[in-house]
């Protein structure tokens, strides 16, 4: 490769690295928990800026029809109605994080984890499952050196998720893994729990790295596993300790942005489409007085990242509400405080100019604002009372020596 075309490449790497997406989280518990703390781990992934989040039903042994999905999305519009403080605490986060428009709205997603260890239940997982059809996200937990080659080499699942808080039942070969990364399939990291247990801690950080050097930092997620929203981290948080893993800050912030995108467009093109290449939808009646032409047109606004035609599995965020121009206080104090002192080094012998003075004071900032009675000041330089001229100068050159001392 020439040198021209190498550097047009950098380039539109540089491009890709700096289009942003949404921020994810893919695994919230539901095991032990009830509806209100759904709804607390909701509203807090919703508030801290994630773009969408996906609950987590973990089956362990083999599965049966009481298994399939029968939780429903939370209800955010009614919360956003009764508190806006929860839509502007959303707009300010994803403002700092630089969400764009088109991942502004708040998505949730049906998770189901599996837990295998024999040959029987490994045979369970499959696409024509309808335990599993009723789910967005699947993902398997592999206790066992056979169930864990079989699911990166066989498995039509969306993710492989593995204990790395703890040491591993098993060995993470080179084969299986690449085999695994050249399917699609990505492997998730769980920092649950990390925070309290220092050997938690140790065993992540050598798991990680073993993981790292065989992916070579390619198909991670990381997770929180939270079951309490106090357990949730904000989404630099969750790249700032992805980089204490061993991770670069590219793959670092990939792993709770794109990696988690792509998860989600090739589970729901797995559950939606037929061989994840082609949507059969009935036309319906009303439908067929149009021209054959717009039968087979892709939609302008078509959405890789929604469940479904239905808007119960996505919430759009509101536009900024008037209130949240209180939150937008901008005060020039450095530049408010030059002019004061400029303008009192200026003022003659003859009196002072007391609207020219006190213009530019904000009036808004309680702690810059300077409350004095000009009633006997002087109101033109030609005359006045000279003793409340002296009153007022003293007053406010006080006033003007505490700001700096706040100042530093």
């Amino acid at each position: 490769m020439n040198l021209q075309g190498a550097m047009a490449k950098s380039s539109k790497a540089k491009k890709r690295r700096r289009k942003s997406t949404g921020f994810y989280d893919l695994n919230l518990l539901t095991e032990g928990t009830s509806h209100a703390e759904r709804v607390a781990l909701a509203v807090t992934s919703f508030e801290l800026g994630y773009s969408g989040i996906a609950f987590n039903h973990v089956v362990k042994g083999s599965l049966s029809d009481a298994h399939a999905c029968k939780s429903r999305c939370v209800d955010l519009s009614a919360i956003v109605s009764a508190d806006p403080g929860v839509a502007q605490s959303a707009h300010f986060h994803r403002d700092v994080l630089g969400v764009p428009p088109a991942r502004r709205s708040f998505r949730q997603y049906n998770r189901l984890t599996i837990t295998i260890e024999t040959a029987i239940q490994t045979n369970a997982v499959n696409a024509a499952n309808p335990v599993i059809r009723s789910y967005d996200i699947i993902a398997v937990r592999p206790t066992s050196q056979k169930a864990f080659d079989q699911a990166c080499a066989h498995l039509e699942v969306d993710l492989i998720c593995l204990d790395f808080l703890h040491r591993m039942p098993l060995r993470l070969s080179a084969s299986s893994v690449q085999a695994a990364v050249q399917r699609g399939v990505f492997f998730e990291i769980s920092f649950s729990g990390v925070l309290q247990d220092v050997k938690a801690r140790r065993e992540l950080f050598a798991n990680t790295q073993i993981l790292k050097g065989l992916t070579k930092g390619q198909n991670i997620i990381f997770t929180s596993g939270a079951r309490r929203p106090m357990e949730l981290r904000g989404p630099n948080d969750v790249a700032n300790l992805a980089t204490l893993l061993g991770l670069s800050r590219e793959a670092a912030k990939l792993s709770i942005t794109r990696n988690c995108e792509v998860v989600i467009v090739n589970c729901l093109s797995r559950k939606t489409t037929y061989k994840s290449a082609v949507i059969v939808e009935k036309i319906q009646d009303w439908e067929l007085s149009k021209p054959d032409d717009t039968w087979f047109e892709v939609p302008k606004f078509w959405d890789p990242l929604s469940v479904s035609k239905s808007e119960e599995d996505q919430f759009l965020l509101p536009e900024k509400m008037k209130s949240m121009k209180a939150l937008e206080i901008t005060t020039d104090r450095e530049k408010c405080l030059g002019e004061q002192e400029g303008k009192v080094d200026q003022v003659s012998e003859q009196g002072l100019n007391s609207a020219e003075c006190f213009e530019s004071i904000p009036q808004d900032d309680e702690d810059n604002f300077l409350s004095i009675d000009f009633t006997n000041a002087v109101k033109s330089p030609s005359g006045g009372d000279v003793k409340a001229e002296r009153e007022m100068l003293a007053k406010l050159s006080k006033h003007l020596g505490k700001s700096k001392k706040r100042k530093r």
